[in-house]
This record gives structure tokens, sequence and C-alpha cells, in this order.
């Protein structure tokens, strides 16, 4: 693939020295502009995707259900809701994708909370619970735009897309994007 630099006539072949050349043309930051509208990316994986955003084709069928998609990502996200639920729960009848999932959720019936924080004492059903936990008491990971401190790199990466207007994340339905998961898994219940 060939990466044609906007701004001057400079030519790469891959990603990773198409984005460098690009930051060095806006002093690092949001280097690539959306040719449709005023936003700017830092990120070439992420203006990529929302370049996708304006395409009205949907080129991607489910072979399932027959809904059309925008992109494969989409379409792979889509067969998911698709999968049968092969796991239940012998206590309450909830049903799982995966058995780590069930065993997970088993431990949380049976307050079993072998994972304990050395800093404040508070307990968890699983190592990762207890790492996030952990994370909050140590908030390392400082926004460059307003300071504000974050325990968790994904929790500041989420945060930078106040300052940037930046929404990757794009309902399959109509297009609308949104900055959290969280956001368009709500927006999801209410669009048809």
């Amino acid at each position: 693939m060939l990466y044609h630099c906007y701004i001057c006539p400079h030519t790469t072949t891959t990603s990773k020295t198409f984005t460098h050349h690009m930051r060095g043309h806006a002093n690092g930051r949001d280097c690539f502009k959306c040719r449709h509208c005023e936003l700017r990316f830092h990120c070439l994986g992420s203006w990529s995707k929302h370049m996708g955003s304006h395409v009205d084709a949907k080129n991607f069928q489910c072979d399932i259900c027959g809904m059309k998609l925008k992109s494969r990502s989409t379409k792979q996200q889509h067969l998911k809701t698709h999968q049968s639920l092969n796991f239940v729960c012998s206590l309450c009848g909830q049903e799982f994708k995966t058995r780590k999932s069930l065993i997970f959720h088993e431990l949380r019936h049976n307050d079993i909370r072998l994972h304990v924080c050395d800093e404040c004492g508070k307990s968890f059903t699983h190592p990762h619970l207890l790492k996030r936990h952990q994370s909050y008491h140590n908030k390392q990971f400082k926004c460059q735009t307003c300071g504000k401190k974050f325990g968790l790199r994904h929790n500041l990466k989420v945060h930078e897309y106040t300052h940037t207007g930046e929404k990757p994340h794009c309902c399959q339905h109509c297009g609308k994007g949104f900055a959290q998961t969280t956001s368009l898994q709500h927006h999801y219940k209410n669009c048809k």
C-alpha cells in the first residue's frame, strides 16, 4: 500500500513511517484530518475507522439474518450476537458464552474473595478486579491537555476523546458515533 501526504508530496509504503511523517507536520498532535468533516485524529487507525463512518455503502451482509453492515469488523461483532449460550450456572440458571465467564460468575455466588489489596484491605473474587482496583490508588496516567490523572491507561484514552471530539465507537445500524462503548451499548437499546 502507498500512503500519500496531503500536505506535501511525500509518499511512503508503511503506516508507521507515514504516521511519523504526518506527526512532523502537526508537531506530534492530531495530524490526520478528515476530508469530510473538521475532525482530526492522532492515530492513523482511528482516522481510518472514522473515514469509514462517512461511507454509506453497507457491503458486508450477515449470513444468518441478512443484516447489512459497513465493515468486516462490524460484521464480526454482529455475528457474535447469534452465538448460542452453552454454559449454564447451576445456582441461578444464567447462561454464558464461555466456560471462563461461567467460572468467574460462580465465584461471585460463593463470595470467595482470595485477592486482597495490600493498601486498603479490600478483597476481590478475581485478580483482574484487584488489579483494576489498585490502579485507583496509583493514578499514573496524566492527560497532556488538562492535567487530569487516571489509574488506567484506557480511562485516560477515553477522557482524551473529550478534547479531540473523536467518537471511535459507531452504531452498526445508523452510523452514529460515541466516545465510549457503554454509550454505544445504551444507544443500541433505543436504535431501531
